[in-house]
């Protein structure tokens, strides 16, 4: 049998010779063949993108390297965290020791802000061959703010003490 393309649907579970999709199983499994459409807004969405941000000033660059310099700093400082960045970027994945990070991420949303949850489509290098929890991300961009940051490192202290 060829290479064929596979998607769809979600993914449950991948290990080193399997996968396991979500619709395994229920009664529309033939989606799991249908690889999709090509991105083509997303494609020409991009050049204009990057024109974009070619235009901007640096002092955007620089408010975005300091927040998230200032973020992975204070969630370096905590016992709790296991960071697995190596060096403060604008997306840091982490789990904070004794909490689960769904749960986590459950609590953050409340408090209005947005991070990710999960092994972000890496299930096999994040859970099998490291040995990783669920983590938590968070993704940092040109329109945060310190007041952002502050708000983070606030609600953290507060769910982890």
């Amino acid at each position: 049998m060829g290479v064929g393309f596979v998607g769809g649907g979600m993914v449950d579970d991948v290990k080193k010779d399997s996968y396991l999709l979500s619709a395994e199983g229920k009664e529309h499994r033939y989606t799991r063949f249908e690889a999709g459409l090509q991105a083509w807004g997303e494609i020409i969405g991009l050049g204009a993108a990057l024109d974009w941000l070619n235009k901007l000033p640096k002092s955007d660059w620089k408010n975005l390297e300091s927040n998230y310099t200032e973020l992975y700093e204070y969630l370096q400082s905590s016992d709790k965290v296991h960071l697995v960045n190596q060096e403060a970027n604008p997306t840091m994945s982490f789990y904070v020791e004794g909490l689960d990070s769904h749960l986590l991420g459950s609590a953050l949303s409340r408090e209005n802000i947005m991070a990710r949850t999960g092994y972000f489509c890496a299930h096999y290098y994040l859970d099998h061959v490291l040995g990783l929890p669920p983590l938590m991300r968070f993704s940092l961009g040109l329109h945060n703010r310190p007041s952002d940051i502050e708000k983070v490192k606030k609600v953290m202290a507060k769910i982890m003490s």
